[in-house]
Formats: structure tokens, sequence, C-alpha cells
């Protein structure tokens, strides 16, 4: 039983090392830091907004894989299970952050980004093909791809024929 805990140990410390050096780093600190300032929690321990959405932009296109893995997370029955139990007892303080949480950080990045998230609009019409067909709760990707049509007419241009790909492969 030790041997198995010291082995778990070591993959997750390794797991958590090649996590960190893949993200983009800013202030010395990775980006997975800086997004919790985007959360929208009371008393938010994370960083500044500001400083969270300067760091996003110096992320740039690199910000883009962590922030669609983050659109596209979902939570499992059993998780939503245990949150409702979780809450439930009133003994011990369990804080989830369910994938609702992450989609509107990864929206709230994506904002900041600006006309950079552009470089994402494939895998952004994807998604939310996937949101209106009720795979996800959250209509996040729909409202980034709303905000890059009102940037200017080329993105519109740009956007147009993956949405109309998208419906044809649905069959509309």
């Amino acid at each position: 039983m030790l041997i198995g805990l010291a082995v778990l140990a070591t993959v997750g410390v390794v797991v958590w090392t090649v996590w960190c050096q893949t993200q983009p780093v800013y202030q010395g600190k990775p980006l997975t830091y800086w997004l919790k300032g985007f959360e929208p929690r009371f008393g938010n321990p994370g960083p500044p907004r500001h400083t969270a959405e300067e760091a996003v932009r110096r992320a740039g296109t690199n910000a883009i894989p962590i922030l669609l893995r983050m659109l596209r997370t979902k939570d499992s029955d059993w998780r939503q299970k245990l949150r409702f139990l979780a809450h439930k007892q009133h003994f011990v303080e369990v804080e989830f952050n369910p994938s609702a949480g992450h989609h509107w950080v990864a929206r709230e990045a994506f904002h900041a980004l600006g006309s950079v998230a552009r470089y994402a609009i494939p895998q952004l019409v994807e998604i939310n093909q996937a949101e209106l067909s009720g795979i996800f709760e959250c209509k996040c990707a729909g409202d980034i791809l709303d905000q890059l049509e009102q940037q200017d007419n080329e993105t519109i241009e740009l956007i147009e024929p993956f949405r109309r790909n998208a419906k044809v492969k649905q069959g509309r």
C-alpha cells in the first residue's frame, strides 16, 4: 500500500511538472494561475482581472489549446452526484469547480485575447455545434464567436464557411 502511494505521488508530481512546463508563463507563473483572475467568485483569491487579461494577451495563440480544453470539459454524472452530496452536508466545506466555471473562464479569456482568438474559429464552431445539440449546458463558444463577429467584416467572412459546413454535417 505504501509503495502504491509513493508511485501515485511520483506520477502526480511528474504530470504536474509536465503540465506546468507546457503552459505559457507570465511573470514566472503558468497560464492556469492567471486564469483564476477570471473566476466569478466573491472574494476571488486569484490575481486581479486586469493582470489576468494581460497574461492571456501575452500568451497569445499559445493560450488557445488550454482555453479550448476548458470549453470542452463536461461534468460526469458521478461528479454531479458527488457535488450534490457535498453541498448537502455541513461538516466539511468542499469546493468544486464545475465545468460551467471552466467554460466561463475560457469565455472571458477568449474575450481578452481579442482578434487573436480568430485562430480558434474552426474549433469554436465545432464546440458551438456541440453546445447547440445539448452536449454542453453552457453556450460560451457561441458567445465567443458572436464577439469575434462584432470586431470586423473580415472575421465574419472567416466564421461563415465553418458555420455552413457544420450545418451541412448535421444535415440541416
